[in-house]
């Protein structure tokens, strides 16, 4: 189970979720924000704030 193996601290796994869904993170802000840096920054804290928080 994915969530499992994250929560474990498994890079392995985050790297497979981040190349699943960063693009749609950052689609999902470039629309909501219209520019790219904000964008990029905040889909950035998106995966900052998943590593840091994996455990629970």
């Amino acid at each position: 189970m994915v969530i499992l193996q994250l929560k474990d601290g498994n890079e392995t796994v985050f790297k497979q979720v981040y190349d699943l869904t960063h693009k749609k993170f950052y689609r999902y802000f470039l629309k909501r924000n219209a520019t790219h840096d904000t964008a990029r920054d905040l889909t950035q804290q998106t995966f900052i704030r998943l590593w840091q928080y994996r455990q629970t």
